[in-house]
């Protein structure tokens, strides 16, 4: 099964979260200034994944170097809300409704 919006990864520096959107591919200068000396050899056909980090923010990550650890839970989100800003809680609720405290 391949990751959605709305499941739970880990990225390829060990951090877990949401993934809330898809994204375009990041510019080659960022692609290079990367410590992960794999993103820079990814193709231009890789698909990119915003991911809402557990610990706070959003980050961009290519979806081939993340593994997918499920769907995500209830718990998962309200941990996500907690770190949240409005832009963020905006997401989460339209992700999941019923979900955000």
């Amino acid at each position: 099964m391949g990751i959605e919006v709305g499941d739970v990864v880990e990225d390829n520096y060990g951090n877990q979260g949401l993934v809330v959107r898809e994204e375009a591919r990041p510019p080659a200068g960022w692609l290079r200034s990367q410590r992960d000396t794999r993103v820079m050899r990814l193709g231009l056909d890789e698909r990119w994944l915003g991911v809402m980090p557990f610990t706070g923010g959003l980050v961009v990550a290519p979806a081939s170097l993340c593994a997918r650890l499920r769907s995500a839970e209830r718990g998962d989100v309200v941990r996500a809300a907690a770190r949240a800003n409005r832009a963020a809680l905006e997401a989460l609720v339209e992700l999941f409704p019923a979900w955000v405290p």
